[in-house]
């Protein structure tokens, strides 16, 4: 007796797909042929079930060949640039080419619905037509018809998507759609994998702060745009507890505004360590312009100010997480690779579920990169609504940072839908108070400039904390 050849897993799995890829049509003619086989013995013509028979294989029998079939061309998907920032534009062309003589194809591309597409266009120098349909709304995936391409030809396809919101997007995988001549079964081949598209925060250009760069040291040699100083206050940095005082400068302090003290020489590398508190309960609001989506912008901002100033930076988060940008002798990196993994990290992060800041910042805090447990330089916090505890253990603390911190300063989300003005943080209790730092209350319609700017000129006294914009 004959053994019937195996069928291989593969090859029953392409079956499996091409069933289920059988069409509208495919399906409803199956489903007249079983109506007509189940009529034919009642009316008694054995025409009507050879009939029904052909009807019912028709569509088997193209879902068979669809199963057999490959389209031989290859895609490759370009982005440009391949990391953007919310609101950006970015490019993405689509590079096909057949390895052998192909019919029109109909080539698909999944893309999220949170990326707005624009129109979509033919490459200028492809020499093959195409017809792109745009995606609905409602579907995400955007549709490209090529005309038949020869042995060897090639088409370039180009849309352009804005994402509204940071995020990790993934694009893809690119499909080509397999059919019958009949239209009784369709699948979609891929021909590409998946790409994935990061979008960082929306980036807000901010003035120079002259107090944190005193504070973190950063002086006249480093080449910043601090003509604000003299000579004399070029090797000068915020007064720490236990500095003595007879090494206070008492010009540069009564020129800045706060107690500032003499230092031997620059410090190595100039320091800034970014706080940002994740947890979901102290930010409200529900859309992309919610307390917690400012913040992560706010940070990313002042990740990307201070680097660009020169210091090296390190993020913490309330949830144990700890990330450094490049270090500042890395003269020939460009800002955006010497902020990359952190930028990256601020692309993806989502609010935690801690319910306090005791102890969440400090559960990073023992990184021995760059000598941070003995020099934290300036601490900024980007914050949401603070009970008392929190506000206890921040001044206690400096953050989790051991009380090593000389500069403290944040920017918290109190009452985030209540506070639109610095007209009324001045006239009413809604600034944080935090023992020991210069903080200010922020609102949804606050600029982000120009409380960086008002950082410089809050008050900071020993057990009471006001901000005066």
């Amino acid at each position: 007796m004959t053994e019937l050849p195996a069928v291989s897993p593969a090859r029953l799995a392409s079956l499996r797909t091409a069933l289920h890829g059988l069409s509208a049509q495919g399906r409803s003619v199956i489903a007249a042929g079983i109506v007509v086989a189940g009529f034919s013995p009642l009316l008694g013509e054995k025409g009507l079930f050879q009939i029904a028979v052909l009807l019912i294989a028709l569509p088997l029998l193209c879902a068979v060949a669809v199963a057999r079939m490959r389209v031989a061309v290859r895609c490759r998907r370009d982005l440009a640039p391949g990391c953007v920032t919310a609101h950006e534009l970015v490019t993405v062309r689509l590079h096909v080419s057949a390895q052998a003589s192909t019919a029109s194809l109909l080539i698909k591309d999944r893309i999220p619905p949170e990326l707005l597409v624009a129109q979509s266009k033919p490459d200028p120098g492809s020499r093959i037509p195409t017809t792109p349909t745009a995606a609905r709304s409602d579907t995400p995936e955007l549709r490209f018809r090529l005309p038949r391409l020869g042995a060897g030809g090639a088409a370039e396809l180009e849309y352009h998507a804005q994402p509204v919101r940071r995020g990790h997007y993934v694009l893809g995988p690119l499909t080509v759609e397999r059919s019958d001549p009949f239209g009784m079964c369709t699948v979609s081949q891929p021909v590409s994998s998946a790409q994935t598209l990061i979008v960082t925060p929306a980036i807000t250009q901010l003035p120079i702060n002259r107090l944190i760069n005193a504070g973190a040291g950063l002086g006249e040699q480093r080449g910043q745009n601090l003509d604000f100083y003299s000579d004399d206050d070029a090797s000068v940095r915020a007064y720490r507890p236990g500095d003595e005082p007879r090494k206070v400068h008492w010009r540069s302090s009564a020129r800045i505004g706060a107690l500032m003290v003499r230092q031997p020489e620059q410090p190595r590398h100039a320091k800034a360590t970014v706080l940002l508190d994740t947890r979901s309960q102290s930010h409200s609001g529900g859309t992309v312009s919610a307390s917690f989506e400012w913040a992560v912008a706010a940070a990313a901002s002042i990740v990307a100010h201070l680097v660009g100033q020169g210091l090296h930076v390190r993020l913490l988060t309330d949830d144990g997480q700890e990330l450094f940008s490049g270090k500042p002798e890395a003269d020939g990196q460009s800002l955006s690779l010497k902020t990359h993994r952190i930028m990256n990290f601020l692309a993806g992060v989502r609010a935690g579920e801690r319910q306090r800041l005791s102890g969440g910042f400090g559960a990073a805090n023992h990184s021995v990169d760059g000598n941070w447990d003995s020099d934290t330089g300036v601490v900024i916090a980007v914050l949401g609504t603070l009970t008392g505890d929190d506000a206890a253990w921040l001044s206690r603390t400096s953050g989790g940072l051991g009380g090593r911190a000389g500069l403290t300063l944040a920017l918290v989300a109190q009452h985030w839908e209540t506070v639109h003005a610095p007209d009324v943080r001045a006239a009413t209790e809604l600034s944080p108070t935090i023992p020991g730092w210069r903080s200010i209350a922020v609102g949804a319609s606050d600029d982000l400039g120009q409380l960086w700017q008002d950082l410089a000129t809050a008050s900071s006294l020993p057990g009471h904390t006001t901000a005066t914009a």
